[in-house]
């Protein structure tokens, strides 16, 4: 297997429309982050995709939206689930509140499912030249659509997943730090639901994501001062792919579309000791949990059979 080439480049390297086999083996195996140029702007999503479009292919279909008050969306990712608000509404009225003058920046929807919006917007994209379009669940989810304005993702990893980010409207600004750069990003406990995020506040991760030194707050969290990251912009019609691992924080100051695709890492990809042992450990704690209530249900059923039988 190639050696994995962790160490963040001057700058990041783009591609045009490489062969699937030089992306798996110089990108893929060596876990290294890359933008494809020359792949999205073929899509019909990218050429087509308006508002206007969006409205009339799919403005009634319900989607559901991430909503905070304050628009500060890494206290949305650092609330218990119990707390976190989403909101469904027509796609159509999203888009309006995001394009209104001025635009309501308390909604941002993330990660959600393209083939359950329209499976007419479905077809203006794909990726088939790199991975497979078909839905498989646990192996990969088929593309995701992120619509938002104004906005910062808050800093985190995929634990499982190597991912393509495809730009379609707005050009969106990254800071990507390598897997062996956990030391100085202040990671949440591995048992805690947002375990794949940062505990560095979300001003400070906002001047990350803007490439803006000045503003980060090293007297609070002064290990970061020390992360190497590779800091660039993904103009729109571009690809980033975003290896295992590796983590990201991102901010648009404009409206934007992109859609992600998410499959399934093979484990020897991972990176150990973190975050993959964190990552096994959730992985296993989840399993025995799900075994532990798959025993518990057997165990009342056959109270509940044992207990028929007595009464007759």
């Amino acid at each position: 297997m190639p050696k994995p080439d962790l160490t963040p480049p001057k700058e990041i390297e783009r591609i045009e429309a490489p062969s699937r086999e030089v992306f798996e083996e110089e990108y893929v195996k060596r876990r290294r982050p890359v933008i494809l140029t020359g792949v999205a702007t073929g899509m019909k999503a990218y050429r087509e995709w308006t508002p206007d479009y969006l409205r009339e292919i799919a403005g009634e279909s319900v989607v559901t939206a991430h909503y905070d008050e304050a628009g500060d969306f890494q206290q949305w990712y650092d609330m218990d689930d119990g707390v976190r608000e989403d909101r469904q509404l027509p796609l159509g009225e999203l888009l309006d509140l995001l394009l209104a003058d001025p635009p309501d920046l308390r909604y941002y929807m993330t990660e959600h499912a393209l083939h359950l919006i329209s499976e007419r917007l479905l077809e203006d994209v794909s990726m088939s030249d790199y991975i497979s379009d078909e839905l498989v669940p646990g192996t990969s989810s088929g593309p995701c659509l992120f619509i938002g304005r104004d906005i910062s993702m808050p800093m985190h990893y995929h634990p499982t997943t190597e991912a393509f980010m495809c730009q379609l409207k707005g050009d969106k600004k990254v800071t990507l730090y390598g897997p062996d750069q956990c030391p100085h990003l202040y990671t949440t406990p591995w048992y805690k639901p947002t375990y794949i995020f940062s505990r560095v506040d979300y001003k400070t991760q906002r001047a990350m994501a803007q490439h803006d030194r000045e503003r980060m707050d090293f007297d609070a969290w002064p290990k970061l001062e020390r992360a190497k990251g590779l800091e660039f912009t993904v103009k729109a019609g571009e690809v980033l792919f975003i290896p295992v691992h590796w983590w990201h924080v991102t901010s648009v100051d404009c409206f934007q579309l992109s859609v992600t695709y998410f499959w399934r890492s093979d484990p020897v990809r991972w990176h150990y000791p973190t975050p993959g042992l964190r990552v096994r450990a959730r992985e296993t704690a989840k399993v025995m949990t799900e075994r532990w209530l798959k025993l518990k249900g057997l165990m009342t059923g056959k109270k509940a059979e044992a207990q028929t039988s007595s009464y007759g």
